[in-house]
């Protein structure tokens, strides 16, 4: 199955098929999107099998052009309260020893958050550790003493000397 099928993928981004964009930007898009629609229109009239899948964060921008070729649509829900609660505990483990992270709270405060959203808040709130962590650093750098910078000049000058 598939055998001698010559796979063909033809992209456009759906924002641009948007009903908001103004000026020459306008303008661009539209013959973008002219083009991407006339492509659609031509799968109806051939024998290959083709599939389209298109996503957007912003379907009710879509015109009704694109929403006309676009015969299924299939809505991705934003998570449920339980799902947001398990994505923490998944992308944020609790220390073994110390209190549990508030998933409860943090799953409260995230109602209409998407998956990544989600992820990007995991994603901050791992580095605060790591950016406190060099506040401090910097705080308390020393200065480098004369013998640390003879050592270290000595290693590198044998690093690039030739035998």
């Amino acid at each position: 199955m598939g055998e001698g099928v010559e796979p063909r993928l033809y992209g456009e981004d759906l924002k641009s098929s948007t009903k908001k964009l103004l000026g020459l930007q306008r303008r661009i898009k539209d013959r973008w999107r002219g083009e991407g629609e006339e492509k659609m229109d031509g799968l109806t009239r051939t024998d290959e099998l083709v599939f389209v899948l298109a996503a957007t964060n912003l379907p009710w921008e879509l015109d009704a052009a694109m929403l006309r070729r676009l015969e299924k649509r299939i809505l991705v829900p934003l998570p449920e309260p339980e799902a947001r609660r398990a994505m923490f505990e998944e992308l944020l483990p609790s220390v073994p020893g110390e209190d549990k992270l508030p998933y409860d709270l943090l799953m409260e405060r995230t109602n209409g958050y998407s998956g990544s959203d989600i992820r990007l808040v995991c994603k901050e709130a791992a580095m605060q550790p790591l950016r406190r962590l060099m506040g401090l650093l910097e705080e308390k750098q020393e200065l480098v003493p004369e013998d640390d910078v003879i050592f270290v000049v000595s290693i590198i000058v044998k690093d690039i000397q030739r035998p």
